[in-house]
C-alpha cells in the first residue's frame, strides 16, 4: 500500500482559490501507450469500402456484443467510447488520426470532412488517480468540496482517503477554540477523524463529495480561528498470482530469509500489469526449456511483452535433447607441395570488388623467410571471382600464409568462414656429395673374400 499526506487549512476569516493536489498510482512496469500493428478491425467486413473504417485498437477489445461503426456514408456522431472498449490497466484517451497521436481526437465522421477508408487509432493511458483537495476553506459558511478521479484501474485497485483534525475539530486562535463540523449534506453525517471523503475503485473511479462547514460554538473573543486538516491517500494496488506447472522441471530461487539457501518455487506473486519478461525458467534432465504456455497443449506461449492481467496457471515447454555428434570442421585451407605457379582463387559475396581493393583486403607472407617481399598478382573472372598467382613464381621449399581481412571474401571452393590458407611449395630433392679426390672408392658390388686381421668380412 502506498500512501500520500496532504494538508489544508481551514480559516474562519481567510480566503483562497482551490489548488489541486494530484497523486497517480505507482504502476509495476511504467510505459508510455505505443501504438502497436495488427490487423484491420473494422466490422462487417475485411475490406474496407471507400468510406470504411479501420479501428486500430492497439491492445484494446470492444465490449461484447458491440458493433462499431464501420462506414460513415451516413455521418458519425458517435465513436467508441470508454463503455464500448477496453484495456485492463488503461484507461481509454479517444481515437486518432495518426499514430502519433498529435492534434485532437476523432470524435466524429462525415463525408463533409473526410474522404476515402480512415485509419483510427485507440490511445490509452496508464492507471492514475487524481485528488482534488483546496488548499483552503472557510469555515464560516463556505463548503469542502473534494473530487476523486482514477482511471486504467484494476479489479482490486482501491484509493481511499480519509481526514485527521489537527485540533479534533476546533477552530483555535491562541487559547481560544470553537467548534465546528463538516458535515455531509446527503448523508447528514459530520466527519471525525479517520472519515473516508472519498474512494475509488474499477468500477466508481470517480467521485464528488460536498461537506457544509458550520461553527458550532459562538465567538467570545475575536481572531483568525483555524485548523489543519490532514488528508491521508492510501493506494492498495491488486496483485495477482502465477502458478506454474513445470511437467517434470524445477524452479529454484535464493530463499529471502537465508541467503544460503535455495528453495524450490511453484507459485510467485506479482503486481497487476506486471510484464512477463523475466519469468523464471526451469530445469528438466535431459531436456531444452522453450518456454512458458497459456494450455496445456503449449499452443499458446507468453510474449515478452504480455502483461499480468489476472491470477494465472503457465505451463511449461520442453525439447528433449538429442545426443551430441562430434562434428570436425576445418578452421583454414591448407595445400602441400604445389607447384610455383600455384593460383588460389577467391569469390567475393559483397558488392563487386575491384582487384586493387580485393588485393588491399588480404595479407600474404613467406613463413620460412620473413625476409622476402611477396609480390602477387589479382585477377579478375567472372561472378565476382578473382585468381591470386605470383608473377616471379613461388619459392620452392618455402612455405606461405595467405590471411583476409574482409568478411565478404572468401577462399572459392571452401567453407566462407575459413580466413586462412596456407601451402608449401614443392623442391625436388638434390644429392649435394663432394668426393674426397684422394680416396679411391670401390663399389660395394666390386668387393669379395675380403680379410681384415684374417677375418673373413
Amino acid at each position: 500500500m502506498k500512501k500520500r499526506l496532504v494538508s489544508m487549512i481551514l480559516s474562519a476569516v481567510l480566503f483562497a482559490t482551490s489548488v489541486p493536489v494530484t497523486a497517480f498510482a505507482e504502476d509495476a512496469n511504467a510505459q508510455n501507450p505505443v501504438a502497436q500493428s495488427e490487423e484491420g478491425t473494422s466490422q462487417g467486413s475485411n475490406v474496407l469500402k471507400e468510406s470504411g473504417i479501420d479501428y486500430k485498437k492497439n491492445g484494446g477489445t470492444f465490449a461484447e456484443g458491440y458493433t462499431a461503426p464501420s462506414n460513415y456514408d451516413e455521418p458519425v456522431t458517435e465513436l467508441p467510447g470508454a463503455e464500448q472498449i477496453t484495456k485492463a490497466g488503461y484507461e481509454f484517451a479517444g481515437w486518432y488520426d495518426n499514430e502519433e497521436f498529435n492534434g485532437e481526437p476523432v470524435t466524429s465522421l462525415s463525408t463533409a470532412d473526410h474522404s476515402g477508408s480512415v485509419v483510427l487509432y485507440a490511445k490509452w493511458t496508464e492507471r492514475y488517480y487524481y485528488v482534488d483537495i483546496p488548499q483552503t476553506v472557510n469555515a464560516d459558511g463556505d463548503k469542502l468540496t473534494i473530487k476523486a478521479d482514477a482511471g486504467g484501474l484494476y479489479d482490486k485497485d482501491h484509493v481511499s482517503v480519509t481526514v485527521q483534525s489537527e485540533n479534533d475539530w476546533k477552530l483555535k486562535s491562541g487559547l481560544h477554540s470553537l467548534a465546528y463540523e463538516l458535515r455531509n449534506p446527503q448523508s447528514g453525517s459530520a466527519l471525525e477523524n479517520g472519515s473516508v471523503v472519498a474512494s475509488l475503485t474499477k468500477d466508481e473511479s470517480h467521485k464528488q463529495q460536498e461537506y457544509n462547514c458550520n461553527i458550532l460554538d459562538k465567538p467570545n473573543y475575536t481572531g483568525d480561528y483555524t485548523d489543519h486538516l490532514t488528508f491521508d491517500i492510501a493506494f492498495q494496488d491488486t496483485t495477482y498470482n502465477i502458478t506454474y506447472e513445470t511437467n517434470g522441471g524445477t524452479i529454484t530461487k535464493k530463499n529471502p530469509q537465508q541467503a544460503n539457501q535455495m528453495i524450490t518455487v511453484t507459485q510467485e506473486q506479482y503486481q497487476a500489469g506486471t510484464i512477463l519478461k523475466d519469468l523464471p525458467a526451469p530445469v528438466k534432465k535431459s531436456s531444452t526449456f522453450l518456454g512458458w504456455c497459456y494450455d496445456e497443449a503449449c499452443t499458446r506461449y507468453v510474449d515478452s511483452k504480455d502483461r499480468l492481467l489476472s491470477d494465472v496457471t503457465l505451463y511449461a515447454s520442453y525439447a528433449d535433447n538429442q545426443p551430441m555428434e562430434e562434428v570436425s570442421m576445418a578452421t583454414y585451407a591448407r595445400a602441400n607441395d604445389v607447384a610455383t605457379d600455384f593460383t588460389i582463387p577467391m569469390t567475393d559475396t559483397g558488392v563487386a570488388m575491384t582487384p586493387d581493393q580485393v588485393r588491399k583486403n588480404f595479407t600474404i607472407k613467406n613463413v620460412t623467410d620473413s625476409s622476402e617481399t611477396v609480390t602477387v598478382d589479382v585477377t579478375e573472372g567472372a561472378d565476382h571471382t578473382f585468381t591470386i598467382s605470383n608473377p616471379n613464381g613461388w619459392t620452392p621449399g618455402a612455405a606461405y600464409k595467405l590471411e583476409l581481412q574482409e568478411k565478404a571474401l572468401y577462399f572459392t571452393g571452401f567453407d566462407p568462414t575459413i580466413r586462412v590458407y596456407d601451402f608449401t611449395v614443392y623442391r625436388e630433392e638434390v644429392k649435394n656429395v663432394e668426393l674426397n679426390k684422394e680416396i679411391k672408392y670401390i663399389h660395394k658390388k666390386e668387393l669379395s673374400n675380403l680379410t681384415v686381421n684374417g677375418k673373413k668380412v
